[in-house]
């Protein structure tokens, strides 16, 4: 039996979601629909229940979520934003 740390799988799903979700033509508006709706519902049990993960997850999740928000191109620098 193999035994699967609690901050691993989040982000593995987050990956398919953004697959299955990038299939679709979706405007920015569509995309970040996707991100609040779908993808951070994933991490709500995860930063309520357990303790904070290291900051490596929280750098790949963003560059992850900022990757699929743009499409992979930025028209907003990153600083800006956050």
């Amino acid at each position: 039996m193999v035994i699967i740390n609690n901050t691993e799988n989040p982000p593995n799903k987050m990956k398919s979601v953004i697959s299955n979700w990038n299939r679709n033509v979706l405007s920015i508006f569509g995309r970040l629909t996707v991100i609040k709706s779908l993808i951070i519902s994933l991490f709500t049990h995860l930063f309520t229940s357990l303790p904070n993960p290291d900051g490596s997850m929280f750098k790949s999740t963003n560059q992850l979520l900022y990757g699929y928000l743009w499409n992979g191109v930025a028209r907003i620098k990153s600083p800006i934003i956050t």
